[in-house]
């Protein structure tokens, strides 16, 4: 914007002047555009200060002059901002902590950690905040992983997911601590088969407390297929009776699963008839069999291809031998048209990371 000097600015009031008087007496200059100011040209770098300017016109200008964006995002000043003195903002604060207190009923420490927060300034008021949300998220995910894990609350799917573990044919254990790591692996990357919310996996004391109450549900399923075991033995059930107790009715069962199930009741009867009928290490004992047993097999053969070859020649000669010694009796659930997807491909999974 031009800035005009005070010879300037007198010479421009005096040329309106006349142009004014002009109009009003009838006499028009002979172009209808007017004239340049020939004062224009002498217009000088020096700015005219604010008090030789008439204070109506200073007024004004600064009224035409745009807001700014700056401005227009400017908030009003709240009334507990606009307290002139520290020492009144921070008697009105206190005051509105002790009302707030008095509102809620809180005292004790409840009461003084209010009083600690708002003597906080801003930045440590938001730090404070943030760390209490990340607390309250923490015990919601907790909550909500003991609500799923309850046995009333556990789901149907999840259920039978926990059992096929122990009915997967593939199993290189059944109560060493790596059976739980595979579910807990299993559980971050499936959270969604197993029914359960991704919240919940990605919290470790969350995801703790899931894995810990689908033991106590292994130990359990456990108990139950241990009752079975010995039920078939001392009764003579076959095969297809014995697994249709053990397996859920949403299992699809095939001759692996008989296969080797028929060598574990083989290896019950045999450990029952060692003078273990009432031990409880039937598990562990089992367990340490199958490790043992696998590494005869890897010292023998190199080749995981032919010992796995081995493996499924052993489980069809029991199953064999099992079905000869008791006819089948009961029809089997084995349709090709029943197997759940989930249990293919968490069998798949219990195959490539939980076998030998």
């Amino acid at each position: 914007m031009p800035s005009f000097t005070l010879d300037g600015l007198a010479a421009v009031i005096e040329q309106r002047r006349a142009q004014r008087e002009a109009q009003e007496n009838g006499i028009t200059s002979g172009s209808s555009e007017p004239d340049e100011f020939p004062e224009a040209s002498q217009i000088a770098r020096t700015e005219v200060s604010d008090d030789l300017i008439d204070p109506a016109l200073r007024e004004n200008r600064e009224d035409e002059q745009p807001v700014t964006p700056a401005q227009q995002r400017r908030r009003p000043r709240s009334e507990s901002t606009s307290i002139e003195t520290p020492v009144q903002r921070s008697a009105k604060y206190a005051r509105i902590t002790e009302l707030a207190c008095n509102t809620y009923t809180l005292s004790g420490s409840k009461r003084k950690e209010v009083q600690d927060f708002s003597a906080l300034d801003l930045h440590e008021k938001h730090i404070v905040s943030y760390a209490l949300l990340q607390s309250l998220r923490h015990d919601l995910m907790v909550q909500e992983a003991r609500h799923s894990s309850m046995s009333v609350n556990l789901s149907a799917q999840t259920a039978d997911m926990l059992r096929v573990v122990l009915m997967a044919p593939t199993n290189r254990s059944y109560v060493r601590q790596e059976l739980l790591d595979f579910i807990k692996s299993d559980l971050r990357t499936h959270w969604d088969d197993w029914g359960v919310s991704r919240s919940v996996v990605q919290n470790s004391d969350a995801l703790a407390k899931l894995v810990a109450s689908y033991s106590r549900r292994l130990t359990d399923d456990r108990f139950l297929i241990k009752s079975v075991l010995k039920k078939a033995i001392i009764e003579g059930h076959c095969i297809n009776k014995v697994m249709n107790q053990i397996t859920p009715g949403s299992m699809f069962v095939t001759d692996a699963h008989r296969g080797r199930w028929a060598w574990i009741i083989g290896y019950y009867k045999q450990h029952r008839e060692d003078g273990s009928k009432e031990n409880p290490r039937f598990w562990h004992d089992l367990d340490d069999s199958l490790l043992a047993r696998n590494e005869l097999l890897v010292s023998k053969e190199p080749d995981p291809r032919e010992r796995e070859e081995v493996r499924q020649i052993e489980y069809k000669d029991a199953l064999l031998e099992y079905c000869h010694d008791h006819p089948t009796t009961e029809a089997a659930r084995d349709s090709p048209y029943d197997m759940p997807n989930w249990q293919v491909t968490l069998e798949a999974r219990l195959a490539r990371k939980h076998s030998f």
